[in-house]
């Protein structure tokens, strides 16, 4: 309930046994909560807001609270008030009668857990009519915080006992820590506790509360995370509220979640992982998009580190947007600046860790997972259902994890056991890691859009007879030492089991794979590497700069190369220092990328900067030869899409911005030069030349299905119209305008094409060189 701008009180109460909860009272001429007549009831989540005006127009009380009118004064009721935030007109204010309580004609209630901040006046005036109230014990305080007051309490003969029942109600002079307290309509009130206030601890439990009464930790009337007046009330409309807290993290530890229970993570709560968290068996952890799980390195829980572990039969559902991802990281990452960690900033936490039901060629069908200390059943791993569901993962960014739990034991950005196909994994992101990116042990998990950058391992590492397919999958090595720069782009490992069961093929396709570059400190930046019995078929993927190897195939996976099982199709491997790993292998090696018409040519990427300078574009440009070529696998898993492009992503559209730290960071630019747009299904099409427009001119060229007017009309990228022209009726085919650009600032502008026919539009750039 709330009332806004009234002359008189904003509630006012004549007995009865009415209950009230969550209630707004600002812009009033006198009381803002006014009780006569003996009432009976109890509130909780009380919120008044005076003003710095004159007693007229600023409101008297925050409370006005009076007793029977009757001749004996009964009945003799004691009102009980939980939770209230009452913010007067302030000290030395015009509004000197912008008191916080007061008490008077027999009046009686009790005060619990309660803010009463800036009173114009008194804090407390209980008045000596209401003397014997008081003296009964009937006026009671429990831990409530009284602040900036111009007078604590009303000086007569009742206020040493007024102080005293203050004290005996464990009182407290202290800075709430209000986000912010304007009473004006500028965004500047935000009544919610900061992170740190004392408001947000210390309340006290009434055992004789009404039953309707919610027990709290804090303080007032609103808790850190939520301001439920938001939305609904006239203060909200007029513009008063702000988002000013700074908010109080919520603290996960093992002990939250339990098996067979549910926990729910929101966006509007900032949450800590303090040491092992695992989600046992029929647990679930729902985590809502835009929430931020920030990690604690040192924890208190004596583990070595913090790390998420969903073990088997287990749930996790993390379903992020391109707008509102799932982050974690670590307690020392501010999201809202990139100067606080580099992207070498790795260690800070473990990682995320999935448990399945899922067949591993391991001896015996189960292990215990790497990362985390042997011994608790929960971090088994393994089974016989490659069809197991441990959830999913959306649009999630995982960043500087890998903590070293001891000597060469690390935690991966994120590591999958035995995870089954049920599972989604897509959109998602490891940044800064000291291990692996994603180490993947057996079972037949899918991941799609997948980004890994600055790992100090391998990107993607494969162990123990994985069954699954990825598709749309991008990595990025750095010009350092191997301890820095991270090894391989793919690690392909298969069964540890004595007899190499089960002897899977997994599949990738439309990968991108950059490493250090030729001649880089990183000469262990290899692109694909198979041993130990691992195969896989790589597919219309792209492997670029690789600083050793670009494939690498041990005579531990001879056999499997014999059999076919390790395969190339339609792939560019373009710029590395070896091609291929020069042993008893390597001629079948080279075999095996012939037949699978592998081509060394330029993919023509459009910028490749390993560092956060708007120098990284993964889009092939528009005369890439990596635009077209794919080949079509029959036998790929229904989710696989065909596309004519090879490597992980189009010319058009680069799905790691918005949601990456490699976009927050500043790697990401938009360099690529732009082909072809089909925007109608009538043929027509378009294209720049040159793009970017270095000489004032460009040839516009498209095509008509029929003879239409035609107008040119170019937008920056605000939308706004720069440059329009009307080139009347041109014939059907081929036709080619010039466009005059000497007039337009360097930049990037969108180029649309009008027709009768539909509208075709292309992105160029104005660029001085």
């Amino acid at each position: 309930i709330e009332i806004f701008s009234g002359k008189d009180d904003g509630i006012e109460i004549f007995g009865g046994a009415v209950n009230i909860t969550h209630a707004v009272v600002g812009y009033i001429g006198d009381d803002s909560f006014d009780f006569d007549e003996s009432w009976d009831g109890s509130m909780q989540f009380l919120f008044s807001l005076q003003q710095d005006l004159d007693s007229e127009f600023g409101g008297d009380h925050g409370i006005e609270y009076d007793g029977s009118e009757a001749e004996d004064k009964e009945p003799k009721t004691v009102g009980k008030i939980y939770n209230a935030t009452f913010i007067g007109a302030g000290p030395g204010s015009a509004n000197g009668e912008s008191d916080g309580v007061v008490f008077k004609s027999d009046g009686a209630a009790q005060i619990w857990n309660s803010l009463i901040l800036s009173s114009g006046g008194y804090a407390i005036a209980i008045d000596t009519t209401s003397e014997d109230r008081l003296a009964a014990g009937d006026i009671a305080f429990a831990n409530n915080i009284i602040f900036d007051y111009t007078t604590l309490v009303l000086d007569n003969p009742v206020a040493s006992s007024a102080m005293a029942a203050l004290e005996a109600g464990n009182t407290e002079n202290v800075d709430p820590m209000l986000a912010g307290i304007s009473r004006l309509p500028d965004g500047g009130l935000d009544p919610r506790p900061n992170a740190g206030s004392p408001a947000l601890s210390g309340a006290a439990i009434d055992a004789n509360a009404a039953d309707f009464i919610e027990t709290t930790a804090y303080r007032g009337a609103f808790s850190n995370s939520s301001n439920w007046a938001l939305g609904w009330t006239a203060m909200d409309e007029y513009g008063f509220f702000g988002d000013l807290v700074e908010k109080q993290p919520s603290v996960i530890v093992d002990a939250s979640i339990e098996a067979g229970e549910t926990l729910m993570l929101t966006s509007d709560v900032e949450w800590e992982m303090d040491g092992y968290v695992y989600v046992e068996d029929g647990a679930t952890l729902i985590i809502e998009a835009g929430t931020v799980i920030k990690a604690r390195g040192t924890t208190t829980t004596g583990d070595a580190s913090t790390a998420l572990i969903i073990s088997r039969g287990g749930k996790i559902i993390a379903e992020g947007t391109a707008d509102e991802p799932i982050i974690f990281t670590s307690v020392e990452d501010d999201l809202n600046t990139t100067t606080d960690l580099t992207p070498f900033d790795f260690q800070k936490w473990g990682g995320i860790v999935i448990l399945g039901n899922g067949i591993i060629g391991e001896d015996g069908g189960t292990d215990f997972i790497e990362g985390i200390p042997e011994g608790d059943s929960r971090s088994e791993y393994g089974g016989n259902d490659n069809s197991d569901n441990s959830g999913t993962l959306k649009y999630v960014s995982i960043r500087h994890g890998g903590a070293v739990l001891e000597q060469d034991n690390e935690i991966n950005g994120l590591t999958l056991g035995g995870v089954g196909s049920g599972t989604t994994i897509d959109y998602i992101e490891i940044f800064s890691g000291k291990d692996d990116g994603i180490e993947i042990f057996g079972g037949a998990v899918n991941i799609t859009h997948a980004a890994v950058a600055y790992i100090g391992d391998d990107s993607y590492d494969f162990d123990e007879s994985w069954a699954g397919a990825m598709q749309f999958v991008f990595s990025l090595q750095q010009d350092l030492d191997s301890e820095f720069g991270g090894d391989h782009g793919i690690e392909y490992d298969g069964s540890e089991a004595e007899d190499k069961e089960p002897k899977t093929v997994g599949r990738i396709y439309n990968g991108t794979f950059i490493g250090a570059g030729p001649g880089s400190e990183n000469g262990e930046s290899d692109g694909i590497v198979f041993k130990s019995d691992g195969a896989a078929q790589i597919w219309n993927s792209i492997i670029l700069s690789s600083g050793g190897y670009a494939i690498a195939i041990d005579t531990t996976s001879e056999d499997r190369l014999a059999a076919g099982d390790i395969a190339f199709a339609n792939n560019i491997i373009f710029d590395y220092t070896t091609l291929v790993l020069d042993n008893p292998v390597a001629s079948a090696a080279m075999a095996a990328l012939e037949a699978g018409n592998t081509e060394n040519v330029d993919p023509m990427l459009g910028g490749i900067s390993r560092l956060p300078d708007g120098g990284l574009d993964p889009r092939p440009n528009a005369e890439s030869p990596a635009l077209s070529g794919a080949a079509t696998d029959d036998n790929a898993p229904d989710f696989v899409q065909a596309t004519a492009y090879r490597g992980a992503f189009d010319n058009e559209t680069n799905w790691a911005l918005g949601w990456t730290a490699l976009d927050s960071y500043g790697f990401f630019g938009d360099l690529v030069t732009v082909g072809v747009r089909d925007v109608t299904e009538n043929g027509m099409q378009i294209t720049t030349a040159p793009n970017p427009v270095y000489s004032g001119v460009a040839a516009v060229s498209f095509n008509l299905p029929q003879r239409s007017a035609v107008e040119l009309v170019v937008n920056d990228m605000t939308g706004k119209v720069v440059q329009r022209s009307k080139m009347g009726q041109l014939n059907e085919g081929f036709n080619q305008i010039t466009l005059n650009t000497a007039g337009l600032q360097h930049g990037t502008y969108v180029l649309a094409l009008i027709t009768e026919y539909g509208i075709a539009t292309q992105k160029f750039i104005v660029s001085p060189f």
